[in-house]
């Protein structure tokens, strides 16, 4: 199994490999449209909302791969300055439970 991923990946067919040039709107979308399927309508909604209103606009047309922690942290700085306490705490905790996802892209390469 494992020489087969390996194969996978030197020949660029794997999954991680087409995530190194996936933007983080087109990964969101993606996410979207596949993993939110399973969670409750209102649930869905709210993870839309976010993603659209707050992440989307500030980072959606980078690279997964060139996404930083100083980068996330500089928006939810920002975002603290305008937005209420549960606001900021809702975006932080959605963006968790993406983390182990995109930490996986990230540290391909």
């Amino acid at each position: 199994m494992a020489k087969a991923y390996e194969v996978q990946l030197n020949l660029g067919q794997s999954e991680f490999t087409k995530a190194t040039a996936m933007t983080f709107e087109t990964y969101s979308r993606e996410r979207l449209d596949t993993h939110c399927f399973t969670l409750k309508l209102g649930t869905r909604k709210k993870y839309a909302e976010i993603i659209w209103v707050h992440w989307v606009p500030a980072i959606g047309f980078l690279a997964l791969t060139s996404i930083t922690r100083t980068q996330v942290k500089a928006i939810v700085t920002a975002k603290a300055r305008l937005y209420t306490r549960g606001t900021v705490s809702y975006m932080i905790k959605e963006s968790e439970m993406e983390k182990k996802q995109v930490t996986v892209y990230s540290n391909v390469g």
